[in-house]
């Protein structure tokens, strides 16, 4: 099976993840979201393959646009019209309901439109006929991913992650399956290094951020990746005792490689500590007092969501029924 096979895999198994966890803390309706796809996520995707696999992979998952992307109003009726069919060729009903949904100039009459509406836009729908089921990329997104592989495969702080030596065992884009209370749980590791030689694993997950590197503690908790850190560290855990040739190697604490997308500064290594990670499990204060649930909680939750059928708001407030008390001072 390729990467990318086991990566498709791994999406489509329906198992608690820390993205599923993440969007239940925030906003229980988005949890029914599978799998979505923003800029920053793509940009962070393309780091992932050009840090741990080949340029190989990077064609087989990525296609380099050329053709112009139609803007403004032109650009908005585009995106309703693919928005309501995967066909990629021209099928007029759909170009004219989606002018009629967007209201692009409808003084124009139906045949001067379409005429209008496949010579702006020719182009970009063939260069969406060659991509296929590829992601499609700028070659700007390419060149700044390329910034961001040097800057941490190079830095100062992180290049010794990536040697070559004897008894160091590295995996990429590394799945892994698990059960917390008889729960069916997955995480997938950016990268994984084994030291055969002294016996430690050590996991690590690659960020990148339109911020300064060094505002990361802030984004830390805003992203959840305190839940992140603690659930894969507790994953790890459990999938490792059921590996035997594993099973008595030291797990070191989990860390983030964090690079900012423009590389004014060097990628640098942030390391949760012990007492994070288990508050990130089971519940805590934050340093400027506010109250977050672990992720045993949001499992929980999680479940009592699925046994209710209920996604309008979060669990404590449908149990409140709507009233929650203000304390604002100690």
């Amino acid at each position: 099976m390729t990467k990318k096979e086991l990566i498709n895999q791994y999406r489509n198994t329906d198992a608690v993840n820390y993205s599923l966890l993440s969007k239940l803390q925030r906003d229980p309706s988005s949890a029914l979201i599978k799998y979505e796809s923003s800029k920053e996520q793509i940009l962070g995707s393309i780091v992932d393959v050009l840090i741990t696999g080949s340029l190989k992979e990077f064609e087989e998952e990525f296609h380099i646009i050329t053709a112009s992307r139609p803007g403004d109003k032109m650009g908005i009726w585009l995106d309703r019209y693919l928005e309501l069919t995967n066909e990629k060729m021209f099928v007029d009903d759909m170009i004219l309901k989606a002018r009629a949904d967007v209201g692009y100039n409808l003084s124009l009459k139906e045949e001067t439109a379409l005429v209008l509406f496949k010579k702006e836009t020719t182009g970009f729908i063939n260069e969406l006929i060659i991509a296929g089921d590829k992601t499609i990329i700028t070659r700007e997104q390419r060149d700044i991913a390329d910034n961001i592989y040097r800057a941490i495969k190079y830095g100062e702080f992180t290049k010794e992650l990536f040697i070559d030596d004897t008894g160091i065992e590295i995996l990429y884009q590394f799945p892994i399956y698990w059960k917390y209370n008889n729960i069916d749980c997955k995480c997938l590791f950016d990268m994984i290094i084994v030291d055969h030689n002294i016996r430690t694993i050590t996991p690590y997950d690659i960020k990148t951020t339109s911020d300064n590197v060094y505002s990361f503690p802030s984004s830390f908790i805003k992203w959840n990746y305190d839940i992140q850190s603690s659930f894969y560290s507790e994953g790890l855990s459990e999938y490792i005792n059921n590996v035997p040739e594993l099973k008595y190697y030291n797990i070191n604490p989990f860390k983030f490689v964090v690079c900012e997308t423009f590389t004014k500064n060097p990628a640098i290594i942030f390391e949760p500590c012990q007492r994070d990670i288990y508050i990130a499990k089971m519940g805590g204060t934050t340093t400027k007092g506010y109250e977050r649930p672990g992720w045993d909680q949001l499992i929980n939750d999680y479940i009592w969501h699925k046994e209710h059928n209920y996604w309008a708001s979060p669990r404590k407030v449908k149990e409140a029924n709507g009233i929650i008390p203000l304390e604002i001072y100690e």
